[in-house]
């Protein structure tokens, strides 16, 4: 490998002839979907100094093959990107993963590479019903040790819930309370997510990376059902 060797890490989709409304829309619902797959994919090191690959979902394509431009192989495929924001649940996902997986293998076999990794970490994408539910924190105890908090990040196309789960010593789920919600991109959730500390033995609060914005989620003792959404006691500073 050369000086100039990157890892290939991300993916991206995008659809530079709509307008900007729709177009800032059908880019945030799909980059759900290209950070999921990029979590399951495994970066490769390779000598040309890529390390995203950039889908550009036209009506026609005007460019034959991928352009790399500063490290971002940029490629295109045929496809209606207005009608995406538009469709229903698990037909617009499928359809932009199939977008994603067209352009990237297409890039893939331009410089010889294998795209068995790739095929892979989208079908594990499709298996997961297009969700997914990334643990950011784990295990933070109180202060009698006697319930754990974790906060995990639980996303679709549409929003990114954090939720704070509350479990036994041994690891039993007691519940799960939204801390907030946010647009599905780490751009949007990321901020939220500062410190996690204990007011009491049974409220956790979250504050965000900014110090600005606070959530708390207290622990029904009593309640020994899941919460499957609705914020408990969620305060913003």
């Amino acid at each position: 490998m050369s000086s100039a060797s990157k890892k290939l890490k991300e993916f991206d989709l995008d659809a530079p002839t709509l307008g900007k409304d729709v177009r800032q829309a059908f880019r945030l619902q799909t980059r759900f979907l290209t950070s999921s797959v990029e979590r399951k994919f495994e970066p490769f090191l390779n000598d040309v100094g890529a390390w995203k690959v950039l889908v550009e979902v036209v009506p026609t394509l005007n460019k034959s093959r991928s352009r790399n431009l500063l490290g971002v192989l940029t490629t295109q495929v045929v496809g209606d990107a207005a009608t995406y924001v538009t469709m229903k649940r698990g037909e617009r996902e499928r359809l932009a993963l199939d977008w994603l997986l067209a352009g990237v293998k297409s890039v893939f076999s331009e410089y010889g590479w294998r795209t068995g990794e790739i095929e892979a970490a989208v079908q594990s994408v499709v298996d997961e019903d297009f969700r997914s539910a990334l643990v950011w924190k784990k295990g933070v105890l109180n202060a009698s040790k006697s319930v754990s908090a974790d906060v995990v990040v639980v996303s679709d196309d549409e929003h990114a819930k954090i939720v704070a789960v509350f479990r036994t010593p041994g690891g039993e789920e007691m519940q799960a309370s939204t801390l907030c919600v946010r647009p599905p991109s780490e751009f949007a959730f990321v901020p939220c997510l500062g410190k996690l500390k204990w007011l009491n033995d049974d409220t956790v609060e979250l504050t965000s990376r900014s110090g600005s914005e606070s959530w708390t989620a207290t622990r029904q003792e009593r309640n020994k059902e899941r919460n499957t959404g609705q914020p408990t006691n969620t305060q913003n500073k």
